[in-house]
């Protein structure tokens, strides 16, 4: 009982403040648009004892809707926060421009080693890092997922794709920070 009540607590002060924030958007003429507004509960899912109905949160008359999944400022953000789904949809989106990448530096292109790493941190590395503050806590495995789209790039910047050269020396050669170290 005491966390249905704690959740019926936060459940009311969260509606509070929905009615203050409708009441803002109304007095500086920036109405709001409920039909657009989703609720999401992040973490366990307390489950609700079923001889009282759920709690709703409003705006106006309108319920919101609560979903496992939304996008909001090009994140995609989950209940339980594992950011799988995010990643995946990240690695859909680098994969057209890193066809352009790769077909603009094939070898025998004009492109100056200067002129690849240009065209790599103002293409690819801002599709990788968009966002990077909200996901540093995801996996391992999704920040190696990261990590290995760079590594492909920086075969590409330097032209060197002897696998038997140390990613370390690659990028000494192209002059770049690995990923993982900028985003900490």
């Amino acid at each position: 009982h005491a966390i249905e009540h704690a959740v019926d607590v936060a459940f009311t002060k969260v509606n509070a403040s929905l009615r203050l924030v409708k009441e803002w958007s109304e007095l500086w003429r920036l109405p709001l648009n409920p039909a657009k507004c989703q609720a999401m509960r992040f973490g366990y899912q307390h489950q609700p004892s079923s001889r009282k109905p759920a709690p709703t949160l409003k705006i106006g008359e309108t319920a919101l809707p609560f979903v496992k999944e939304a996008r909001y400022l090009g994140l995609n953000f989950t209940t339980d926060m594992n950011w799988v789904h995010h990643f995946n949809l990240l690695m859909e989106r680098v994969k057209p421009a890193m066809a352009a990448f790769k077909s603009a530096c094939r070898p025998g292109s004009p492109l100056s080693l200067s002129s690849r790493r240009l065209l790599y941190t103002a293409t690819i590395r801002p599709i990788l890092e968009f966002g990077c503050a909200a996901y540093l806590n995801a996996s391992e495995n999704q920040l190696s997922r990261l990590a290995g789209v760079e590594y492909q790039a920086l075969r590409w910047i330097t032209q060197n794709f002897d696998w038997r050269v140390r990613s370390e020396d690659l990028y000494a050669e192209a002059g770049l920070i690995p990923i993982r170290r900028r985003l900490v």
